[in-house]
């Protein structure tokens, strides 16, 4: 009997060893294949099509030999490769295609520039220039607002420019060539911003927690130029910006919590076309716009297009 109860733990001692031996090779796997995905990257935005070629191949020979086949991220790497290969047969610069998840996206050149639509809620700072005048106001639930010498006026479904242009009209029947200015400074309700190499940019409202990801799929997924491994996230919204760098890579290959975050009302997502370096010097390109309805002149369209 006592044979049989220590040859029973041995058994079970045997098993757990081998479990864990198995998700630690697992855990090896993916940050190899990561390593490897992060550098064909870099490669093929380079223009190295071959290296690029190379790596992905590595990446997807790892994920495959782990188990992992008809995964996300097995789908990802192996549509990079083929990509890479295309490109690197064809001896000219050609974009890599997107993944089937994200094959919703519209190219590039069909996108239209994203005007925000006021709604109830959203904060607003109006100011009259040499006029004592400037406040800040809510959108009301009726969709309007209050305004000194203008009164009620309707602000839910406008432009911000759309806006500018009622309340400059209203204001010309007490001041001569009225100068004024409407700035965003907060949303109203639980909403985020999904700007640059995404399918279809814009303002999107959100029930309860989503991560970022969930986000991007949302706004159509990426693009063919997205750089996903320096997405930035700016918290606190127009009125109080600050940035944080994610690397989705890790996010869609290794599902990494640390960078696939949970997103808040007012979070604003760039996806850029290139690598950011200067994190400080992008929000201030992309608040302008946005809280001014591209009436700063540097427009979220010519910023969807940047090389910094």
């Amino acid at each position: 009997m006592r044979n049989i109860k220590i040859s029973l733990i041995m058994s079970l001692i045997g098993v757990l060893f081998f479990s864990v031996l198995n998700v630690c090779a697992q855990e090896l796997s993916s940050e190899e294949a990561s390593r490897y995905y992060d550098r064909g990257q870099r490669f093929y935005n380079e223009g190295r099509y071959k290296e690029a070629q190379q790596d992905f191949k590595k990446a997807l020979t790892i994920i495959s030999t782990s188990g992992q086949q008809g995964t996300p991220a097995e789908k990802e790497v192996r549509v990079r490769y083929e990509g890479a290969a295309s490109a690197a047969s064809a001896g000219e610069t050609k974009q890599i295609p997107p993944t089937p998840e994200k094959a919703a996206a519209v190219p590039l050149k069909t996108v239209k520039p994203l005007e925000y639509t006021i709604s109830p809620g959203d904060i607003l700072y109006i100011a009259v220039w040499q006029e004592d005048l400037s406040q800040e106001v809510i959108v009301r639930p009726d969709g309007m607002i209050s305004f000194t010498l203008v009164g009620d006026i309707q602000a839910a479904g406008l432009t911000i420019a759309q806006l500018n242009a009622e309340l400059t009209k209203g204001l010309q029947e007490y001041i001569r060539y009225p100068q004024v200015t409407v700035l965003l400074r907060k949303f109203g309700g639980s909403k985020v911003v999904l700007l640059g190499q995404v399918g279809f940019p814009g303002v999107y409202p959100t029930a309860g927690k989503v991560t970022i990801l969930e986000a991007v799929a949302l706004a159509g997924g990426f693009t063919q130029d997205a750089v996903i491994s320096s997405v930035i996230v700016i918290k606190g919204g127009p009125d109080n910006p600050k940035g944080i760098r994610l690397n989705l890579n890790r996010a869609i290959l290794r599902a990494d919590p640390l960078q696939n975050i949970l997103l808040e009302p007012q979070d604003i997502v760039y996806v850029p076309k290139n690598f950011i370096a200067n994190v400080n010097y992008l929000i201030s390109q992309v608040i302008a716009p946005l809280a001014s309805g591209g009436q700063s002149g540097f427009t979220l369209e010519k910023l969807r297009d940047a090389k910094w």
